[in-house]
């Protein structure tokens, strides 16, 4: 580490922050902004470019109408290619395959009674419609039903 940094640098202080605090946005946050892309668009693109030849993946990337978020994802999956590595390629894999909506039972039990609660883990936000069916689930599909599925006793 070199002693004399306060000569050649800024000295970080509460006055002095970087413009832009924070994780950079994803860029799936960038291109749902610019263009107003569903996550389901932006999947379906990740999936087209996937299948496309490193020459056309070349080509699209140096079209000068290509949005700026496809021509990154062109160039990520070129670099990850040509140096062999399979971390954007793997990320995307997951991204695009994995379950939207992994539901796990898990039964807890309370005095040997079983109150078997399904907890529910999303990666994306959840819908209404999907929120109301979770409730349908809790409440035994009963329509107005103020039953939380817990049983007291």
């Amino acid at each position: 580490m070199n002693k004399d940094i306060g000569k050649y640098g800024n000295k970080f202080t509460s006055t002095n922050q970087p413009p832009n605090r924070g994780r950079k946005p994803k860029l799936y946050t960038i291109a749902k902004k610019a263009y107003g892309l569903s996550y389901e668009e932006y999947k379906e693109m990740r999936m087209y470019l996937m299948q496309l030849s490193k020459k056309e993946l070349e080509e699209l990337a140096k079209d000068e109408n290509t949005p700026m978020w496809v021509v990154i994802l062109c160039r990520t999956y070129i670099k990850g290619a040509a140096k062999g590595d399979s971390r954007s390629l793997e990320e995307t894999k997951a991204d695009l395959w994995s379950k939207d909506i992994a539901a796990t039972k898990i039964d807890v039990t309370t005095n040997g009674k079983d109150i078997g609660q399904q907890i529910v883990f999303s990666p994306t936000p959840l819908s209404e419609k999907d929120i109301q069916e979770i409730k349908d689930i809790q409440n035994g599909n009963k329509e107005d039903s103020n039953d939380t599925g817990i049983s007291e006793t």
